[in-house]
């Protein structure tokens, strides 16, 4: 920077580069993603090469009941041909309202084959933001199934009944194509507070972080991969397409094995999973709960991939005193704006100079995506200056639905690319470069957290708490474990309020 001083003095000091030729060169390599991926098919495609494939091989299984690749493509079948005779067509929405079952993944590949995007809701959400979903991404129609169609309460959605589909008798092939730029699903973000917003992402990003997924974990049709995430949160996207466009087989965890550590153990031992994708706060009891014995359960797993918040030295020290390198953990990273994923970091065993790592790095991007720190001047930040998280990739969402300001906000013009339409997207998240290429994260620029993997504007909820009578001023923090939210708040009168009134109005 002085020699810039010195030699160039006419130069504005946001148009100076604090990078040494090292960094440049380190900024480079690690950015240097490009890989060959099935730019030019759609989801659908990819999966109809598997059922040719693999058509007798079970593709979703849970602990009752299974489905080869053969009889997903003929139930999926009927879902298209069903939509397509109620109108649906290309570009179209249509949104899921079923739990975390078979038929939810049939209804995203039958909705896909008819051309349409589909709006994965959790039939957990409190009744307000169903509604405020089905209304705001003006989905044509909706799925469901006997079980949970009166949890819908309006009667101007068009519904179409899962077991009615399955009574229909067509199920041949439809032969519908999507472009790979076509939006594919729609993931509403920013939590259970305020209006979420609807993530806009493509056939292209999916295909990009299949393909990569692939290369990294070598998924094969021998894999048994477990599917842990709720179906409306964005890593179910990678758990269910990496698996299912690879010919491998899916497992459905239960409701219990994903809540208890025991009965998850078990379900790996059971089942002879090699691929669990767990979010880190899981991940962090399994830790602490598992013990010695409990090595032989899991020991067909060959991955690990903790995500959705930062990961833990310490458990991760913990599972390693216990379970060595029997499992390569992998630390992933990445935003629903990004499909999913956009770094990810192969945890090495922390022993030694290892040992002595302060935190675990969200390590490097993956295929196609290139990262850049960048200062409030756009510069880029030397190894170790801390950051705003910028990314750059083929994965990026189109935007926000009807928010074409936030769109604005989030997703800028890349400056550092002579293509306009190349963009950035501003993850709000600080960081740092690492000596060795890896990238640490650093915390939030602004007052949004993760709880189990979901987004949360702490704003929202201050201004939600604002808006009851009698509150004067409110502050919202999260746990030291990261687990809950703490409400602080002063009335107006200095009398208290009923703290069942307080949960009504924020549910």
């Amino acid at each position: 920077i002085l020699d810039a001083f010195i030699h160039q003095r006419t130069v504005a000091y946001e148009n100076l580069s604090f990078l040494s030729q090292e960094e440049e060169s380190l900024y480079k390599k690690v950015n240097h993603t490009e890989r060959p991926y099935p730019y030019f098919q759609n989801i659908q495609e990819q999966f109809h090469m598997q059922v040719e494939r693999h058509s007798n091989r079970i593709a979703i299984a849970t602990e009752t009941e299974s489905l080869t690749y053969r009889q997903l493509n003929m139930s999926s079948n009927q879902v298209a041909q069903h939509l397509l005779e109620k109108g649906i067509k290309r570009g179209d929405k249509v949104a899921i309202f079923l739990d975390r079952s078979m038929n939810s993944i049939v209804s995203m590949l039958g909705i896909l084959k008819a051309g349409a995007a589909y709006i994965p809701i959790d039939v957990k959400y409190p009744e307000d933001r169903i509604n405020y979903i089905v209304r705001d991404s003006e989905a044509c129609r909706i799925i469901t199934s006997n079980k949970f169609k009166s949890h819908l309460n309006v009667s101007d959605y068009k519904v179409s009944i899962i077991e009615d589909i399955y009574r229909t008798t067509i199920n041949d092939d439809v032969k519908i194509l999507n472009k790979p730029d076509d939006l594919a699903y729609v993931i509403y973000t920013s939590g259970s507070t305020g209006k979420p917003k609807g993530t806009l992402l493509t056939h292209k990003g999916v295909l990009n972080l299949v393909e990569w997924r692939n290369e990294v974990f070598q998924i094969s049709p021998n894999d048994k991969v477990t599917q842990f995430y709720s179906h409306s949160f964005d890593s179910s996207v990678s758990e269910i397409f990496s698996t299912l466009l690879n010919g491998a087989e899916l497992y459905l965890l239960s409701d219990e094995q994903r809540y208890s550590t025991v009965a998850y153990a078990q379900a790996i031992q059971e089942t002879q999973a090699t691929i669990s994708d767990l979010p880190t706060v899981f991940f962090n009891e399994l830790s602490t709960s598992l013990t010695k014995p409990d090595s032989e359960k899991i020991r067909s797993l060959r991955f690990i991939i903790m995500g959705g918040e930062a990961a833990s030295t310490n458990a991760i020290r913990s599972w390693q005193n216990t379970f060595k390198n029997q499992v390569q953990l992998v630390n992933e990273y990445g935003p629903t704006e990004a499909t999913v994923s956009a770094m990810y970091y192969f945890i090495p065993v922390l022993e030694g100079d290892n040992n002595l790592l302060g935190s675990i790095p969200i390590g490097i991007p993956i295929s196609n995506t290139k990262v850049h720190i960048l200062n409030s001047y756009m510069q880029h930040c030397p190894v170790g200056a801390m950051g705003e998280l910028y990314i750059e990739s083929v994965g990026l969402a189109q935007g926000y639905w009807k928010q074409e300001e936030k769109t604005k906000q989030a997703f800028i013009s890349n400056p550092f690319s002579e293509d306009n339409s190349k963009r950035l997207y501003r993850t709000g998240d600080l960081a740092r470069w690492l000596s060795n290429g890896n990238i640490e994260f650093m915390g939030r620029k602004d007052k949004q957290v993760k709880i189990r993997g979901h987004r949360i504007e702490l704003g929202e909820i201050e201004d939600a708490m604002l808006q009851l009578e009698g509150i004067s001023q409110a502050v919202v923090t999260q746990t030291e474990d990261g687990m809950l939210l703490q409400v602080y708040y002063k009335t107006v009168d200095g009398i208290g309020i009923e703290k069942n009134k307080l949960a009504l109005h924020l549910s």
